[in-house]
């Protein structure tokens, strides 16, 4: 899902037959800084329904669109915890090296982190990674 709005047409099919196969499986939601992390967090629920042995939500975040880093940061922490409230599992924050480095360090150490760093086999951003 993206923002409040924004839904893959394919998800529903590739979900349910990556299911039927027995394939690992994740879903993914792209985070829009202008709208609120509340209204966000209801779409991804609504749209992704995780089953036993499906992999952990992930939140992208990669843009701030001027937003200031403090509601940014509230947003964010409202998306987290009510994803992880309605799923039971901490979701994955996905990230830039920059962006997570200006915006997110220091801020959210008690979640995964996937981090984008196409150049390199290990990012400076100065906390444990993974995926």
């Amino acid at each position: 899902t993206e923002g409040a709005s924004i839904f893959d047409r394919s998800f529903k099919r590739n979900w349910r037959r990556s299911g039927d196969e027995g394939l690992p499986r994740g879903a993914y939601h792209y985070f829009i800084p202008t709208i609120s992390g509340e209204k966000q967090a209801e779409y991804f629920i609504k749209h992704v329904k995780l089953k036993t042995g499906d992999l952990p939500p992930v939140l992208d975040i990669e843009e701030t669109r001027g937003v200031p880093s403090r509601v940014l940061i509230s947003n964010l922490k409202v998306w987290l915890s009510m994803v992880e409230e309605h799923y039971g599992v901490k979701p994955i924050i996905y990230s830039g090296a920059n962006f997570y480095r200006q915006y997110l360090s220091g801020e959210f150490e008690d979640y995964p982190l996937w981090i984008a760093h196409y150049e390199t086999d290990s990012p400076r951003i100065g906390r444990p990674w993974q995926f």
